[in-house]
């Protein structure tokens, strides 16, 4: 997991896959800010998966599939343009739901922001979540969950997504990648290669941390603000080289923050190149 504070709820959740005690329905509370997209992933690509271990292998067919962003057992309702998700939107997910799986495997249902549902479609839901189809599992994300109805939220299994804001929560791997990815950038190595959605996406979580930080040096926050303070000194003397290079540290964020946005609804080699692109223009002009 790319936020080491999501690590205990997701091995609470193999717990219970090793141990054939997956509950058909799960809520989610959701907060980009803690990682609940990257949650969400993982344990879709687990369920999809055909020979999952601690994670989803990432080489069978489902995998690939999942990786391509086509998958045909996975349903997912968003509706981002929408200010509420409709009747219609919750109905179309039995037209699927109630056939036999497309990977003879499980099927997986993903709402996004559930507490927008309409009276309708929340009543809808309802009744496909009391007779669910038999290798079906929703995963129901809310940021406020307590809007849902109270006999949805009684079927159920809650996660609780949190963190600990301290730097304990950044592991000794991922400061490494930083210190790889800020090498790449300044010229002195390969950027990091990326080979799948999930490889991207602990990427992105890892050049957020670094953007964030460098722009912190170039406004001289204190080292112990920093999300990762062993880079404090390289980032540091980068900057009083080059002190220009905060603004084009600050446009990459902002073009990071799109691709963060689209990371669920594009498929997984998208989000990589876009990641790859982004890199390789900021190191361009690092070293131009």
């Amino acid at each position: 997991m790319s936020y080491a504070w999501l690590k205990q709820p997701w091995m609470n959740f193999l717990a219970a896959a090793k141990q054939h005690r997956l509950a058909h329905a799960y809520s989610i509370n959701w907060d980009k800010q803690l990682g609940s997209d990257v949650f969400v992933e993982q344990v879709v690509n687990y369920l999809l998966c055909q020979r999952p271990s601690g994670k989803a292998c990432g080489q069978c067919k489902a995998c690939e599939l999942y990786n391509a962003g086509n998958h045909p057992d996975l349903q997912v309702v968003s509706d981002d343009d929408k200010a509420s998700i409709g009747v219609d939107s919750i109905r179309q997910l039995s037209q699927n739901l109630y056939q036999t799986a497309n990977q003879s495997g499980n099927k997986v249902v993903v709402i996004y922001q559930a507490e927008r549902m309409t009276e309708a479609a929340a009543n809808a839901l309802l009744k496909m979540l009391e007779e669910p189809p038999q290798n079906s599992y929703w995963l129901i994300t809310a940021k406020r969950q307590g809007l849902l109805l109270p006999t949805i939220r009684s079927r159920l299994q809650k996660i609780v997504l949190s963190r600990a804001d301290n730097h304990a929560t950044i592991t000794d791997e991922q400061r490494a990648h930083a210190q790889q990815l800020l090498a790449a950038l300044q010229g002195k190595q390969l950027l990091p290669s990326l080979d799948s959605k999930s490889a991207a996406q602990e990427w992105l979580v890892i050049t957020e941390w670094l953007f964030s930080d460098w722009l912190k040096v170039a406004h001289r926050a204190p080292f112990q603000a920093l999300t990762m303070p062993a880079l404090a000194d390289d980032l540091s003397a980068h900057h009083k080289r080059y002190p220009h290079h905060a603004d084009v540290i600050l446009r990459s964020q902002r073009e990071l923050a799109v691709i963060k946005r689209q990371s669920f609804h594009i498929a997984g080699l998208a989000i990589a190149n876009q990641l790859r692109q982004l890199w390789q223009s900021l190191r361009a002009k690092l070293n131009g």
